[in-house]
Formats: structure tokens, C-alpha cells, sequence
């Protein structure tokens, strides 16, 4: 691994400077156990970086967010055509012999 050239870590240094630390970091920023201050560079003077940190991190939570409501909507989904389903079986076991007088020649 990449040793910095540098004595002082910053917070985004500690929160992805390798893989495993950026795995863990961003697995409990999905549950609200993270926070914004990870991808701060502080003492640093590094404004583009720290702005495009932000940036992805945004972006990253925005994209599951929206991945986890796909599969909320997905589900639910599932479930009611399931209930629909089994509710027209039900009434069709039910009522198919007052009707079935109907058709009959």
C-alpha cells in the first residue's frame, strides 16, 4: 500500500485510504452511520479535491437511494399482483357455478 508523504492523516485519509476502509466507510454511510466530514482534507489547502469528494460521496448516496426505492417499488409490486391473483381465484371458485348456467345451450 501507499505510504503518504506526509505525518498528518486527514479524515478522508483515514476514511478511504484503502480498500477495505473505503468498503467499510461507504457500507455504513448507506445506513446513516457515516458522515460528510469523511472526504475532508483538513489542514490541507486542496479545494478541488475535497469539492470532488463530496461530490462522488453525493453521488453515491443519491444512486442507492434510488436503487433501494426501485426494489421497494419492485416488491410491492410483486405483492399485490400475487393478492390479485389468489382474490381472482377465490371469487372465481366462488361465483363460476351461478354464471356457468348462463353459457350453457
Amino acid at each position: 500500500m501507499h505510504e503518504p508523504s506526509h505525518s498528518t492523516p486527514t479524515k478522508a485519509e483515514e476514511s478511504f485510504g484503502s480498500l477495505a476502509n473505503t468498503f467499510m466507510t461507504l457500507f455504513f454511510a448507506l445506513y446513516t452511520f457515516g458522515s460528510s466530514s469523511d472526504a475532508m482534507l483538513h489542514p490541507f489547502k486542496n479545494d478541488l479535491t475535497e469539492i470532488v469528494g463530496y461530490i462522488l460521496f453525493g453521488t453515491f448516496h443519491i444512486a442507492n437511494i434510488t436503487i433501494m426505492i426501485n426494489m421497494l417499488i419492485a416488491m410491492m409490486t410483486k405483492s399485490f399482483e400475487e393478492i390479485i391473483v389468489s382474490l381472482h381465484k377465490i371469487i372465481l371458485k366462488k361465483n363460476f357455478p351461478k354464471f356457468f348456467h348462463l353459457f350453457s345451450f
